[in-house]
């Protein structure tokens, strides 16, 4: 069992960004549905509205997307006191190609109140927002139990804007936009196999699994990642050939498992990597277990490349270098 460690978020931001608009209500906004207005706030102060711009560098390739996602928000008096719940795991939804976004519920500012926000896309994760601390938590979330409704592997992305003020003597129109930046908070891993130096010799790939514990952890703002102990040694991802002699492998290489996303962790060595292949057409074939290298740690939004490379009579383990959603490779260990 590996101890539960903390992962911090790196400040490099790489998601889309949402943007909080604050419009008044006289005014109207084409751009928010409401159903009911909220008991105590004043039809004329400035309205809570949200628009989008787009998205680059990530899974989620632009805006449309992310036709939903949640919001959490409070507001206090001072940081000493108890929040007060302004949205509450509240489902914001696109309104189209306009970039506009709807929720229920109209929300305004109050003057003279600090406000806190966290938006969460997929609206399937659980998280929480203390109103105490003030503390934005993801609860036991599973990197491989949620699926886009392609039923590919659902990024996950975090926005936070936090210390907003509203005071109506300077800011008459309201405080303006609030911008929510989303960013990754999973690491993104791809496996890669190749040849070296064979010569007219063929070698074919039968199988290729990631074994490893199940990538469960709870995310704090705060804290970031703990990860959640795990002694199993499942298969979180197999590639089987279609062919049934297998993939003749090359010097080039190919990618066999891409941009799986899992939890980060400062025990990547707690993943393995099984190959299985012949040479030459030859049986029986070669089944060899590989762990991934300790280092570097697996920070989030960050994606990494393992290649493993058959020269003769051993493989050898790429170790990959860290990169922002971009594959880079490095030096090599040998494995017996």
């Amino acid at each position: 069992m590996h101890d539960s460690r903390h992962i911090s978020t790196p400040t490099r931001q790489i998601h889309q960004v949402l943007t909080l608009l604050l419009l008044t209500a006289l005014g109207g906004s084409a751009a928010v549905s409401c159903t009911k207005d909220v008991p105590g706030h004043s039809s004329t102060s400035p309205v809570i509205d949200f628009t989008s711009t787009t998205v680059t560098k990530t899974l989620v390739q632009d805006i449309s997307d992310i036709h939903e996602f949640n919001i959490w928000g409070c507001a206090y008096g001072n940081t000493s006191t108890p929040s007060t719940a302004v949205f509450d795991q509240v489902r914001v939804t696109s309104g189209g190609t306009d970039n506009s976004w709807t929720y229920n519920g109209i929300r305004y500012w109050k003057a003279g109140m600090t406000y806190d926000f966290f938006g969460l896309y997929p609206t399937a994760a659980g998280a929480s927002l203390n109103l105490e601390t003030r503390e934005f938590t993801i609860t036991g979330y599973n990197a491989l139990s949620i699926s886009d409704p392609d039923g590919t592997q659902s990024d996950l992305l975090l926005a936070s804007a936090t210390g907003l003020t509203y005071d109506p003597a300077t800011q008459p129109d309201g405080p303006g936009a609030v911008q929510l930046t989303f960013t990754h908070l999973l690491v993104k891993i791809s496996i890669a196999v190749r040849t070296e130096g064979l010569g007219e010799g063929t070698v074919s790939l039968t199988d290729l699994q990631l074994l490893g514990p199940e990538p469960v952890g709870t995310y704090t703002s705060d804290g970031g990642w703990s990860e959640i102990p795990d002694q199993g040694n499942d298969i979180i991802k197999e590639y089987s050939p279609v062919q049934p002699d297998g993939t003749d492998l090359t010097d080039k290489g190919e990618t066999f498992i891409d941009d799986l996303l899992l939890i980060p962790t400062e025990h990547p060595s707690a993943y393995q990597v099984r190959i299985s292949y012949t040479e030459n057409g030859t049986s029986p074939g070669k089944d060899i277990t590989v762990a991934i290298p300790a280092i570097p740690f697996w920070k989030p939004g960050e994606s990494y490349l393992y290649t493993l490379t058959i020269k003769g009579d051993y493989i050898g383990f790429d170790r990959p270098l860290a990169d922002d959603w971009d594959d880079a490779d490095g030096g090599i260990i040998i494995v017996d």
